[in-house]
C-alpha cells in the first residue's frame, strides 16, 4: 500500500513539474522575439523562474561568476534560495558558505543539512528569517534549541542520533508556532517517553510522522498538545493485548 502511495505521489509530483516545464517552455515560444537567441537574452523575470528549479549550490557555481549581470541578479534580487548539503564536500562547501550562503541567509527558504561536518556552520540558523523548510539528518539534540526562533518554519524533518531527552525535544518542536508538518525519527531502540497532559502548550502541527516506538496509552497525553492535528503516522505502536482502543478519541 505504501509503495503504491509513493508511486502515486511521484506521478503527481512529476505531473506538476512537467506542467511547470511546459509553462516555462511555452513562455519562451510565445514571446517569438527574434532578439532572444542565447540564454543571456532571457529577461530577469524569466530567469528567476528558471532558478526556482536549481539548488543554491548549482546556481552559485553555474551563474554567480559568469558575468556581472548574473551576479547582480543573484545578489540584489528577491530570489529565495534552497540549500542542500548532502552532495558537497567540506572544503567546497566552506567556500560556498562564505561567498553565497552566509551573505544571503535572509533569503534562504529551504535548508537540508545531512553532512555532520557542515552542521556547526549553521549555529546561527535563527537569523534565517525566511526559512520555511528544514531537514536535519543525523542530528544531535543540542542543535534543536536554535530552531525555536524560526518564525516562518512550516515543515520540519529531523533524525535524532543520540540518546536525548525526548520530552525536551517535543517541547521545543511544539513551540514552533507556524509549523504544519513534522517528521521526527529516533533510534529504533528508543521508546516514546510519557508526556504529561498539556495545560498551556498548543502546537500548530497538522501532519505528524513519528519513526519510533510508543505505547498506545502514551499517545493519549501526547495528542493533547496537538489540537490541530489532521494526520498522524507512528511506525511502531505497542498496545496491551485486548485493549479497547475505541475509547481514544483520536482513533
Amino acid at each position: 500500500m505504501n509503495k503504491k502511495k509513493r508511486q502515486q505521489d511521484t506521478m503527481l509530483n512529476n505531473c506538476a513539474n512537467d506542467g511547470k516545464v511546459k509553462k516555462l517552455r511555452g513562455t519562451l515560444l510565445v514571446t517569438n522575439n527574434p532578439d532572444i537567441r542565447i540564454f543571456e537574452d532571457i529577461s530577469n523575470e524569466l530567469l528567476k523562474e528558471v532558478f526556482e528549479y536549481f539548488d543554491g549550490y548549482e546556481i552559485y557555481y553555474s551563474f554567480f561568476n559568469l558575468n556581472n549581470r548574473f551576479q547582480n541578479l543573484l545578489t540584489s534580487s528577491t530570489l529565495r534560495i534552497k540549500i542542500h548539503t548532502s552532495f558537497i564536500s567540506k572544503p567546497i562547501f566552506q567556500k560556498y558558505y562564505i561567498h553565497f550562503t552566509e551573505p544571503y541567509k535572509h533569503r534562504i527558504k529551504s535548508l537540508h543539512l545531512s553532512n555532520p561536518c557542515t552542521m556547526h556552520l549553521f549555529s546561527d540558523i535563527s537569523q534565517y528569517s525566511q526559512l520555511e523548510n528544514l531537514l536535519l539528518e543525523n542530528t544531535e539534540s543540542q542543535y534543536l534549541g536554535i530552531i525555536t526562533s524560526l518564525t516562518n518554519l512550516s515543515s520540519l524533518v529531523i533524525h535524532i542520533n543520540d540518546n536525548s531527552n525526548q520530552i525536551q525535544i517535543y517541547n521545543q518542536i511544539f513551540l514552533l508556532r507556524t509549523l504544519k508538518y513534522c517528521k521526527i525519527s529516533f533510534d529504533k531502540n528508543m521508546q516514546l517517553e510519557q508526556l504529561p497532559i498539556s495545560t498551556n502548550i498548543s502546537s500548530s502541527i497538522e501532519h505528524l510522522v513519528i519513526i519510533g516506538k510508543c505505547y498506545l496509552t502514551e499517545l493519549h497525553n501526547f495528542l493533547s498538545y496537538l489540537p490541530h492535528l489532521c494526520r498522524l503516522s507512528v511506525k511502531y505502536i505497542n498496545a496491551v493485548y485486548n485493549q479497547i482502543i475505541e475509547n481514544y478519541s483520536f482513533i
